[in-house]
């Protein structure tokens, strides 16, 4: 009984920091992303629990967890794969909670909680099994988005491309590219320039010369 105290205490500390509201039959629940969120879920104390099923409705694999035999089934195709779990030691006594762990972007929906259980003692032992039994309220999470989001791995990939141009200068290639250029020109009519100016220097050093040479000849 302690065991299961302290769990249902640790539960309930675990979502304290989730904003829930409810409205006739529908159970809405905040978190933010990353963290873990509980959907809770009582199953009627008239008979013992012998199949958990969770489910969003609106995805075409419905199935979040199916609890059987104190764990969660394995479902490969899922997204929630390894990220639910129901405490054994509270599913005995009824409480039959999904903790939903590390919440993402998509897992924003509507959850449903549907539990069979034995008939009666007699029942049991004859192994009859009530009809799953679809257990009040439906539950609306919706995931937070604060900005850290890691994202679905498509979304990631953009993300990661955004962080490689951070920090650089629109258009400053292009300047840097016309600045070059213009240099290359200068340099080139510098040498143009000043190769015009050592042939004019030249040909009126030989001024003089050729007219003392004329003047000789006369």
């Amino acid at each position: 009984m302690i065991s299961v105290t302290s769990a249902s205490l640790c539960w309930i500390l675990l979502s304290v920091s989730f904003w829930v509201s409810a409205s006739e039959d529908v159970l809405n629940i905040r978190a933010k992303l990353g963290e873990n969120v509980i959907l809770p879920c009582q199953a009627p104390k008239t008979a013992p629990v012998q199949v958990v099923e969770w489910i969003r409705p609106d995805l075409n694999n419905p199935t979040v967890c199916v609890y059987r035999g104190d764990q969660c089934e394995r479902n490969n195709r899922s997204s929630f794969q390894n990220r639910v779990q129901l405490h054994p030691g509270l599913v005995k006594i009824g409480d039959v909670s999904l903790i939903l762990k590390n919440v993402k972007i998509y897992d924003t929906g509507t959850y449903e909680c549907h539990v069979k259980q034995w008939e009666s003692r007699r029942q049991r032992r004859a192994g009859n099994v009530k009809e799953a039994e679809l257990i009040q309220p439906i539950i609306h999470l919706t995931v937070d988005n604060s900005g850290d989001e890691a994202g679905p791995t498509e979304d990631r990939g953009d993300k990661d491309e955004g962080n490689k141009d951070e920090g650089s200068i629109p258009g400053l290639e292009i300047v840097l590219g016309a600045s070059a250029v213009l240099f290359l020109i200068g340099g080139v009519v510098s040498l143009l320039v000043l190769k015009r100016q050592g042939i004019t220097k030249h040909n009126s050093d030989q001024h003089p010369a050729l007219k003392a040479d004329d003047q000789q000849q006369i």
